[in-house]
């Protein structure tokens, strides 16, 4: 139910951000919460505790502290159909469209190369309708 909670308020409060909306003060406040918690401490020597749900928790919080305040700007959503991701964008010009070039940037250039063929197919059919008529269709 915890992790949950944090995964929840993160999300929205990404999702607030990718879609240039101020961010939830109770979002925040979650978030907030789990980073206040102890995380897991660097040791030295003999074989660490496992760390604990609530310590790996609060390590998570704290990543994403970090990403909404110092990388904001940078957080979009992914411009691929059917993709609900939210991504980093870390291109030098900050003009990234997609999640994934391999998946979504490709699904997006294949469907418009389709479309230029469909639209270029169409306009020689239209085109041999007009010569072997001398008509407009």
């Amino acid at each position: 139910r915890t992790a949950k909670q944090l995964r929840d308020a993160i999300a929205r409060l990404v999702t607030d951000l990718s879609q240039g909306r101020p961010q939830r003060r109770e979002q925040q406040a979650v978030v907030n919460r789990f980073a206040a918690r102890p995380d897991v401490a660097p040791q030295l020597g003999a074989e660490p505790a496992p760390p604990t749900i609530d310590q790996l928790l609060a390590g998570l919080a704290r990543e994403a502290v970090h990403m909404l305040r110092d990388h904001a700007d940078r957080l979009r959503e992914c411009g691929g159909d059917n993709c609900a991701l939210v991504y980093l964008d870390t291109s030098r010009s900050a003009n990234r469209r997609w999640c994934s070039m391999s998946r979504c940037g490709n699904r997006h250039k294949v469907r418009e190369q389709r479309a230029r063929q469909a639209a270029r197919a169409a306009r020689e059919r239209q085109s041999e309708k007009t010569d072997s008529t001398g008509d407009p269709a």
